[in-house]
């Protein structure tokens, strides 16, 4: 079987009927593309909250979930156990706080945590986009609260976090192996990038705009050895002093050119863009 999506469900008439039809629609398990537009059910289908789809639809590599404004799906399925894909995109919930729940993916009793396979281990581009209320990646329990987790996104290339209520970036994005490009846009809650940015050391370009509430930027964004592009805009409290600091060593964001014009026209504190700095 080499049918590739499932789309399209935006204008059923009544809140449970898009539940009720991808209900009676499992997909077969060669499906590779799920594709589902302006959901607006109460919750996911059954064959999705199961906690094994990695199972069900072992072989899906891309999942493009909308949500319409109405809709009141409160919890998302895991997709962390899916072996191959490589795709991940979901926007438009108003009502989502979470992308997984904690137990979702957590180690067997007895398990230790190198013993795990990564999460999400062929994940390559990841999408969130318009979901105001999102905290955080995964709610914890209380009884795995502060627990070790196995690895995550051994292969994540990009990573779009756009109009999301996070006011940390989640720690499940630390120690990014392989991460190249990070872009985040309009996130109105936003107050700090972790200083373990410094680690993702693969980064080549990286956008932050209009983030009204972010803090200053840490120190060791200015040491990423491969970063080529930086963009920073609309983010007035992101300025530091460091960004000017003649001790640190090879700083990308001191090579800019023109320095000076940026100070005349007052806007050097409020916007940053540097193209192949290096």
């Amino acid at each position: 079987c080499k049918v590739t999506n499932l789309c399209s469900f935006g204008r059923l008439p009544h809140l449970e009927n898009h539940k009720d039809v991808l209900d009676g629609l499992q997909p077969h398990a060669n499906l590779r593309n799920l594709r589902i537009k302006g959901y607006n059910g109460e919750s996911l289908p059954n064959w999705m909250m199961k906690n094994q789809l990695h199972c069900s639809l072992p072989n899906l590599m891309r999942i493009e979930i909308s949500f319409k404004d109405s809709c009141k799906v409160t919890n998302l399925c895991s997709f962390g156990r899916l072996p191959h894909l490589q795709i991940l995109r979901l926007w438009g919930s108003n009502s989502v706080e979470y992308i997984e729940e904690d137990e979702d993916d957590a180690p067997v009793m007895g398990e230790a945590i190198s013993e795990v396979a990564p999460l999400f281990p062929s994940l390559e581009d990841l999408l969130l986009w318009d979901m105001p209320k999102l905290k955080g990646w995964r709610r914890d329990s209380r009884n795995t609260k502060g627990s070790a987790r196995p690895p995550s996104f051994p292969r994540l290339n990009r990573l779009m976090l756009l109009q999301v209520g996070f006011e940390v970036v989640p720690d499940e994005f630390r120690g990014l192996s392989s991460l190249e490009t990070l872009d985040i846009r309009n996130c109105e809650r936003l107050k700090e990038i972790p200083e373990w940015i410094g680690d993702v050391t693969s980064l080549k370009g990286l956008e932050i705009h209009d983030c009204p509430k972010l803090m200053p930027l840490p120190k060791q964004i200015g040491n990423l050895p491969n970063l080529e592009e930086i963009s920073i805009y609309g983010c007035r409290g992101a300025y530091a002093e460091w960004w000017r600091d003649p001790t640190l060593p090879d700083c990308p964001i001191k090579q800019l050119h023109n320095d000076k014009k940026w100070k005349r026209h007052n806007i050097w504190r409020h916007s940053l863009s540097c193209s192949k700095c290096r």
